[in-house]
């Protein structure tokens, strides 16, 4: 996101041990610059290769954290530290330097325990909150959660440390844990636990305040729709329109009588939307002003015409990928527009760019980093 609004961003690989993500799909094949996912989630972003294993690479690294306002880490907690990069190291070559760490579990108790989303799902507790009261086990999710949500979370800390920076002069440490970011969403079921303990359970997509609520089927393959009537106002519009006999029981027309009534209710709105296209039950609802939406999937966003018009969905030349729809930021800069979208690197594309321009290294100097392997490799 930092790339797509116009900083720099460098990101350190190397060959020897690659981004993970750049080894997902035909990059299985040995194909590391043709890796969908990895393309889509560094676009703009500046790629230098070094070996982090050698000592000279490691000078090249704290040479390179002197010349950033920020730098930013998330490996398993001892690494950097090892590596001669962690927040002190960095900050006695750049004292106002802003450095974020996000770590899974924080620096604390369980800072070097090794993380990624399944398992912080769990450690959160949102696996156990996602699943069905009638579900064998918790069901987790495909989904990597929290990365996504700790990156933009991470990002308004960071926004914030330069504005203070600017304002004060000085840089800080930013602690993120990535199971802080997933927690903060289910910020009321702590709340709850701490006043009523034990009475947190799994109630899948249940409300405690609102019925109907949740998600159902529609006409068509796998297609459904979110819905929820948030008030006796809204239920009165919802009757309205879904026209059917028993939206005109009485003992529906209050949030107690609906929640009372919460799973025949779901039962009776899920018919009623199982007989229409989700096209039919978003335009029927939303002409009532009820919160619905259908549950959006890939071909969905893909057949969404305007949002390739005003440049939310790019295509972007790569000289291994070809060309190829990406998705920008859902920002729109005043009369400007949309932020371009800028291409992902082939991994190392940028060390002559880094090593002589950002740097200002020798030719000999290069040349020794590039023959002994802790550049460019």
């Amino acid at each position: 996101m930092l790339a797509l609004l116009g900083a720099e961003v460098i990101k350190v690989e190397s060959r020897k041990q690659l981004d993970f993500l750049r080894m997902a799909g035909v990059a299985g094949a040995g194909d590391s610059n043709n890796a969908a996912t990895f393309n889509q989630m560094n676009l703009g972003v500046t790629s230098v290769a070094l070996d982090l294993t050698t000592e000279a690479g490691r000078g090249v690294l704290i040479r390179l954290a002197a010349k950033c306002d920020i730098v930013m880490e998330n490996l398993r907690g001892p690494v950097v530290g090892k590596w001669g990069v962690d927040y002190e190291s960095v900050r006695a070559v750049r004292p106002d330097v802003i450095y974020m760490s996000s770590q899974g579990l924080g620096d604390g108790p369980y800072g070097g325990y090794q993380t990624f989303g399944p398992n912080l799902q769990a450690f959160s507790c949102v696996a156990n909150l996602w699943a069905h009261p009638d579900d064998p086990y918790p069901v987790g999710s495909t989904l990597n959660h929290p990365d996504h949500v700790a990156g933009k979370q991470f990002l308004t800390a960071l926004l914030a440390a330069v504005l203070r920076r600017d304002r004060t002069g000085e840089g800080c440490v930013l602690d993120c844990a990535q199971f802080e970011a997933a927690a903060s969403l289910i910020g009321d079921k702590f709340l709850q636990h701490q006043l009523l303990p034990g009475s947190v359970h799994a109630v899948g997509n249940v409300s405690l305040d609102m019925a109907p609520h949740g998600c159902y089927p529609c006409e068509g393959d796998d297609r459904w729709c979110a819905l929820a009537v948030e008030n006796d106002e809204q239920w009165g519009r919802f009757r309205e329109a879904v026209a059917a006999p028993w939206a005109n029981d009485p003992s529906l027309a209050t949030a107690a009588g609906r929640l009372a009534r919460r799973a025949e209710l779901d039962e009776l709105v899920a018919a009623w939307t199982r007989e229409r296209t989700v096209d039919e039950v978003e335009g029927l609802l939303r002409g009532a002003r009820v919160p619905v939406s259908r549950v959006v999937r890939g071909e969905d966003m893909a057949a969404n015409a305007p949002l390739h018009t005003d440049g939310l969905f790019s295509c972007v030349s790569h000289p291994t990928s070809g060309s190829r729809w990406y998705t920008g930021l859902p920002v729109v800069h005043g009369e400007a527009g949309r932020v371009p979208v800028r291409r992902s690197p082939l991994l190392g594309e940028h060390d002559e760019h880094v090593l002589f321009e950002v740097l200002g290294m020798s030719i000999e100097e290069v040349s020794v980093l590039m023959a002994t392997g802790a550049a460019g490799y």
